[in-house]
C-alpha cells in the first residue's frame, strides 16, 4: 500500500508539478465508551488506528509542520491543557499557561511557536506560546471571546474568531496582535477559520438557517463562496497540504463523521461510519 502511494505521488507530481497527498494522514477526534480519543487514518479513511487512551476528553488535534508531533487539548489531568504527541509515542504537556481552560491550538508554519486560546484572565483570549522557551505572551486584550486562531502560512498573520461585534465573526490580525481587521460580514456565526497552504484562502463555517456550511474566502479577490448547501452540519474544515482538498465533519447521515471535497466543493467523500467524528486536521508533507 504504502509503495503504491509513493508511485502515486510521483506520477502527480510529474503531471501537477505538485507532491500529490497519497502519503498524508488525517489525524481526528471521536467518541469511545465514555470519553472522546484521538485517532489517525490515511488520506482515504484507510488503516485507522487509536492514538490516546485516557477515557477523557482528547480534542482539536493539530499537525506540525512536518507532521511530526500531534499538538492537541486533553482532560487527561482533570482540567483541559495542551499535550504533544510526537511518533515514538512519547507524550508530554506543553508549557502553555496554567488555566481553567486551554483550547484550540495551532502551529506556527516554522514550528517554533503555537498559538492558542486561554481564560487566564478572566475571559479566552489569543496567546503565543514560544516553543524554543516556553515563554507565553497575550495577543488580544478586549472583553469579548476571542476563540480558534490560524496561523498564515508565511507567519506573519494569524486568522480567529471574535465576537467583538455582537456575533461571533472571523478576523485576522498581525502575528503580534495588531493591525485586527474583520472578514466576514454575512452570518449571524462565523468560526473555525483554516488558511490554506497556499496563503489565498480561508475556509471556515457560516450558519445559514440553522445550520452550519462551509465557506471559502478568496483573499485576493475579496470574495465568499459557499461549498456546502443545507446537508446537515459541517464543521471545522482544514484544508490537505495541495490546498486542493478540504476535509470537514458532519452530520448530514444523523451523527459526525468525517468527510473530504475538492476545493470547490465537488467530490465529496466520507471516510468514516463509526459516528461521532469530530475536528479533523490534515497532516502537512512529512520529511
Amino acid at each position: 500500500r504504502r509503495i503504491a502511494h509513493q508511485v502515486s505521488d510521483v506520477l502527480v507530481q510529474h503531471f501537477t508539478g505538485a507532491p500529490g497527498i497519497a502519503l498524508t494522514w488525517i489525524a481526528f477526534s471521536s467518541k469511545h465508551g465514555d470519553g472522546k480519543e484521538l485517532f489517525l487514518m490515511d488520506y482515504d479513511g484507510r488503516r485507522i488506528r487509536r492514538l490516546t487512551t485516557t477515557g477523557t476528553l482528547n480534542l482539536t488535534p493539530a499537525w506540525s509542520p512536518i507532521a511530526d508531533i500531534l499538538a492537541f487539548v486533553s482532560w487527561r489531568d482533570k482540567q483541559p491543557a495542551i499535550y504533544l504527541l510526537d511518533g515514538d509515542g512519547k507524550l508530554s504537556r506543553a508549557p502553555s499557561l496554567a488555566s481553567e481552560l486551554s483550547a484550540a491550538p495551532e502551529w506556527s508554519p516554522d514550528g517554533r511557536k503555537m498559538v492558542y486560546a486561554a481564560d487566564a484572565g478572566g475571559n479566552l483570549e489569543l496567546y503565543i506560546l514560544d516553543m524554543t522557551n516556553g515563554r507565553n505572551a497575550r495577543l488580544t486584550r478586549t472583553p469579548s471571546i476571542e476563540m480558534a486562531p490560524a496561523y498564515s502560512p508565511n507567519g506573519r498573520e494569524i486568522a480567529f474568531t471574535s465576537d467583538r461585534s455582537g456575533n461571533p465573526q472571523i478576523y485576522v490580525m498581525d502575528a503580534e496582535g495588531l493591525n485586527v481587521r474583520r472578514v466576514t460580514f454575512e452570518g449571524s456565526y462565523n468560526d473555525s477559520a483554516a488558511w490554506s497552504p497556499d496563503g489565498d484562502k480561508i475556509a471556515y463555517v457560516s450558519r445559514i438557517n440553522g445550520r452550519f456550511d462551509v465557506f471559502v474566502y478568496d483573499i485576493p479577490g475579496d470574495r465568499h463562496r459557499r461549498l456546502t448547501f443545507g446537508e446537515g452540519n459541517n464543521a471545522n474544515p482544514r484544508w490537505s497540504p495541495d490546498s486542493r482538498h478540504l476535509v470537514f465533519a458532519s452530520d448530514r447521515r444523523g451523527t459526525y463523521d468525517i468527510y473530504t471535497m475538492r476545493a470547490d466543493g465537488s467530490r465529496v467523500t466520507r471516510l468514516t461510519k463509526g459516528g461521532d467524528c469530530f475536528t479533523p486536521d490534515w497532516s502537512r508533507w512529512s520529511k
